[in-house]
């Protein structure tokens, strides 16, 4: 994950994409979206975890935390 974060923070994405500095990525889904929690400077702010979805550009709250993230997605109540 480390190089797809340094890969989405590449000023070529400015023009296709919001900016990525407020995400650090720690996941994929296998279609092409990512998992990530949100920072602030070089922190995580929120035990959230989120997705962004890479067609539309859409970030979206899936769990509260990395813990319940893991059970709902063992679980398949997670839905991207």
């Amino acid at each position: 994950m480390k190089n797809e974060n340094r890969h989405y923070r590449d000023n070529h994405f400015q023009e296709y994409y919001m900016p990525f500095d407020n995400l650090i990525f720690f996941g994929e889904s296998g279609i092409g979206d990512l998992f990530a929690f949100p920072v602030t400077g070089d922190r995580i702010c929120r035990d959230d975890v989120f997705v962004w979805n890479h067609e539309n550009d859409s970030r979206n709250w899936v769990a509260p935390s990395v813990s319940k993230y893991l059970e709902w997605s063992l679980q398949g109540k997670i839905k991207i």
